[in-house]
């Protein structure tokens, strides 16, 4: 059989999903707790550290509306 990605290691693929089992059980531990306020100032703060050049790239929405669409027709009835 061949791989779709050669160079993926089969093991770092395993290590690496009981490294976000092992994150996933300590966050439902220890669930984030943000107020309206923090939750404005940490996006401000995510911001400030984007390189100037990230900041001044035009933003592309084409992706988010392409995911619009396709989610936007879970949960109809298919037409007769």
């Amino acid at each position: 059989m061949s791989r779709i990605y050669p160079s993926l290691d089969p093991d770092a693929v395993r290590r690496h999903l009981s490294a976000l089992r092992t994150f996933n059980e300590w966050e439902e531990r220890n669930p984030m707790r943000l107020g309206p306020a923090e939750a404005i100032a940490a996006i401000g703060f995510l911001y400030d550290v984007l390189p100037p050049e990230s900041r001044e790239r035009p933003i592309d929405t084409s992706g988010i509306q392409k995911m619009h669409r396709a989610l936007s027709v879970l949960g109809r009835e298919a037409p007769a």
